[in-house]
């Protein structure tokens, strides 16, 4: 999507100069509470971890460092999968002991290593406990966040559906990586024929129970071509990409979208945190996110797969507490990837300001998750006029936020002045209590002294 013709004057009503001059203010009203504020205890930042639970991650992790890591050196390497460059260095190493590596030609992060559903099938064979724990996980998937997940693709497909060219009957959807169904489910709730494709054999088989068209490799699909193909977070999870988007490139109809969402690599909490990112992962109970593509490599891909990136919308948001403390220094050793928050009066400035970051975030295209249309090559006039629309609706939105914000929100200084009264009355409250003690002790002594001796 296209922000450049958006000022931070047409937007906010501020000049650059004024906007600079604001920060300012804002950098030192902040540096003035800190020294008020003085020391404070830091407590661990709560840890998203999708549909597994902290119990059952740690007990995969546990497992799978014993039982899964040291196969890791019998896989096979691999180039870039944007690109197919030879040549990186490695960046860091994750909590579950895979090496990152950085692209030299094109900047992708990507495991070299040819991480496939053949290496879990071997750890669940040589323990039936990390079987166990996948099952599991499939399942907490289905029961616990069936109602997010139907959010979410309806709202995907009610983004891509305006833009096709109208056409007759029902318009045929695949999904791969569908994982439990949820998209597909969602696609029919609208009318749409869903089909899916499924490589882990248990949320598969969750979604055929449920009554899905699912396979388990693209091939076995039935004939016929799709309007829509999306990789819901799943192209992140694939050795060979190319080679998936080839072949879903073949089943898409004439004027049809591929559309899927991946992890941003410009996010700027990967490119922070890094091995401390929560989902900067190998896999230690199914293929991680052994790829992190930006803007111009996930282009790179598709063209190499004849296909065209059309557009890119950013989602989510970065936490912003979460990159306050790890920027503190806030790191527990004992854990994998535990950060520690910054003091209390650092965390509710952050929590107070990071809507209006994350705002800024989209414009930068620094978001956690990138969701990408695109279409065979040759058919990019078919979708310009109503992509051009979008952009402008979406620009449009982006500017009512932010007046929105300004109206309801209270500005940076009368935060910082409503911080600095609540530590004032904090520490008051503290000096009356040590005054109070004191008073006791002192009266206490005076009786002591005033007592009459006896003879």
């Amino acid at each position: 999507m296209n922000y450049s013709q958006l000022s931070f004057k047409d937007t906010l009503g501020l000049s650059t100069e004024e906007l600079q001059r604001s920060l300012l203010k804002l950098l030192l009203g902040m540096h003035e509470l800190a020294q008020e504020a003085g020391e404070a205890s830091r407590e661990i930042v709560p840890t998203p971890i999708s549909a597994i639970t902290p119990k059952d991650h740690n007990k995969a992790l546990e497992i799978w460092r014993s039982d899964g890591l040291p196969m890791l050196p019998t896989l096979p390497g691999r180039p870039c999968p944007a690109c197919e460059a030879e040549t990186s260095h490695a960046v860091f190493e994750s909590y579950d002991g895979y090496t990152f590596h950085e692209c030299q030609r094109c900047g992708t992060w990507y495991v070299p290593l040819g991480v496939t559903w053949d290496l879990f099938a071997r750890l669940f064979e040589k323990s039936p406990a990390a079987a166990a724990v996948a099952k599991d996980v499939a399942s907490q998937r289905r029961s616990q966040l069936e109602d997010q997940d139907l959010s979410r693709f309806l709202r995907y497909l009610a983004a891509v559906m305006p833009l096709l060219p109208e056409r007759e009957g029902s318009l045929r959807y695949l999904d791969i990586g569908c994982n439990v169904g949820h998209s597909l489910q969602a696609a029919k709730s609208v009318g749409i024929l869903a089909h899916g494709v499924e490589v882990d054999p248990y949320p598969g088989e969750i979604a055929r129970r449920e009554g899905h068209t699912v396979v388990r490799f693209l091939e076995d699909l039935p004939p016929g071509n799709y309007d829509i193909i999306s990789f819901w977070e799943t192209l992140e999870h694939i050795a060979d990409p190319l080679a998936e988007l080839q072949l879903a490139s073949s089943r898409l109809a004439e004027g049809g979208l591929l559309v899927f969402t991946v992890p941003n690599l410009m996010a700027l909490g990967l490119r922070l945190l890094r091995e401390k990112c929560t989902y900067a992962y190998g896999g230690f109970n199914s293929p991680g996110h052994i790829n992190f593509f930006s803007k111009r490599s996930i282009a790179l891909l598709l063209d190499r797969a004849g296909l065209s990136l059309i557009n890119v919308d950013y989602e989510y948001s970065n936490m912003g507490v979460e990159l306050a403390g790890y920027l503190q220094g806030g790191i527990d050793p004992a854990q994998p990837f535990s950060i520690l928050s910054p003091p209390k009066h650092l965390s509710d400035f952050v929590n107070g300001i990071w809507p209006i970051i994350t705002m800024i975030e989209s414009t930068m295209g620094t978001l956690p998750m990138m969701q990408c249309i695109a279409c065979h090559k040759g058919s990019e006039p078919l979708f310009a006029g109503k992509l051009a629309e979008k952009t402008q609706a979406a620009a449009a939105n982006i500017r009512e936020q932010a007046i929105a914000r300004l109206k309801e929100s209270p500005d940076p200084a009368s935060l910082l002045e409503a911080m600095k009264e609540e530590l004032q009355k904090r520490d008051d409250h503290v000096a009356m209590r040590i005054y109070r003690r004191i008073e006791k002790i002192r009266t206490s002594l005076q009786s002591l002294f005033r007592k009459p001796r006896t003879s």
